[in-house]
């Protein structure tokens, strides 16, 4: 009787040990790409991470942010503003990482998101003419 209370509570305690780090941290990334200074805030149920963040100065500037979030409210929404832009994105249980380009049009991406750019190259061609007259 006294190891099977012994296992009980052991299987118990362990139990409790699993459940105890029940919090999931993802790390937000908001970077700038335009040339206006944008206050960012974001809104969702994490314990840390949320609210107003900060200003993204001009283009390339970026503020980052952890969420906290508890696995048990998994899968759960969140909606950012920066100036006049905005959307949202959905935490789910694989993402530990997530990047938003403030003023694009490119979607929200993890680190699993494979961006690819093309840049066009510009050039002046000049030429020059002899004029002869007779």
């Amino acid at each position: 009787m006294k190891y099977r209370t012994a296992t009980m509570m052991l299987i118990a305690i362990a139990g409790l040990a699993v459940t105890a780090g029940c919090d999931k941290k993802v790390d937000i990334t908001f970077t700038n790409a335009t040339d206006k200074v944008l206050e960012v805030s974001l809104n969702g149920t994490a314990k840390e991470g949320t609210g107003l963040l900060g200003a993204l100065n001009g283009r390339g500037s970026q503020i980052k942010t952890r969420l906290k979030i508890s696995k048990s409210d998994l899968p759960v929404h969140y909606r950012w503003t920066a100036g006049p832009y905005g959307g949202g994105f959905t935490i789910t249980k694989k993402i530990k990482y997530w990047a938003v380009d403030v003023g694009s049009d490119r979607p929200p991406r993890s680190k699993k998101t494979v961006v690819h750019e093309r840049k066009e190259k510009n050039w002046t061609e000049t030429t020059t003419e002899e004029v002869v007259t007779p």
